[in-house]
């Protein structure tokens, strides 16, 4: 074994997870996927009492959101995203915040909000440092969102790349961007 399960914090294992249910959702298994990802949330309370850094947590509650608005689940998408975001702040680590912001487009776009999920995505790729459309869930994102909102994808899109940081970072926040619950019960 390379590398321990559990390294400064970081739970591989359970980043490995993550990463699993997208590939089962890119793969067509959304059952594989689903089930996946109620695991990973059913775990989570545990884990994120003994995590130190919120990386693989904040990347796993982005993947959950993504499964969750597959299966229409857009309640429980918002509800990872209030457990990841702030996680993935507090990583200080741009491109872990870029993951969770793609998840924030992947939800918006689901409840039927293509102008603001163009702009966070494209506040994503001002905070990873450059676009990724090559990242098959940007892909899908885009090309969902292009048929949308035709040329005015681009202009949002470019609106969100053009943030300064602190202004990305308030694009792609769940509480600001998404229909929320006000009373946190998503």
């Amino acid at each position: 074994e390379l590398m321990p399960p559990r390294t400064g914090g970081f739970d591989r294992e359970l980043f490995v997870s993550g990463m699993e249910a997208m590939v089962k959702l890119l793969a067509g298994d959304l059952a594989g996927a689903a089930d996946l990802a109620a695991r990973l949330r059913a775990d989570r309370e545990h884990r994120v009492r003994e995590l130190r850094e919120g990386h693989a947590m904040a990347v796993v509650c982005g993947s959950t959101a993504i499964v969750a608005v597959h299966i229409g689940e857009i309640d429980a998408a918002v509800a990872d995203l209030r457990v990841g975001f702030p996680m993935a702040l507090t990583t200080q680590d741009m491109p872990v915040i870029a993951t969770v912001g793609v998840a924030v487009a992947w939800v918006a776009a689901g409840q039927g909000a293509p102008a603001v999920a163009s702009r966070a995505l494209g506040a994503a790729a001002r905070l990873r440092g450059g676009d990724d459309p090559f990242d098959p869930l940007v892909a899908r994102l885009t090309e969902r969102l292009r048929a949308d909102v035709g040329a005015g994808y681009d202009a949002a899109y470019a609106q969100g790349k053009a943030l300064d940081r602190e202004d990305a970072i308030a694009a792609i926040d769940p509480d600001r961007v998404l229909i929320v619950d006000p009373v946190g019960s998503t």
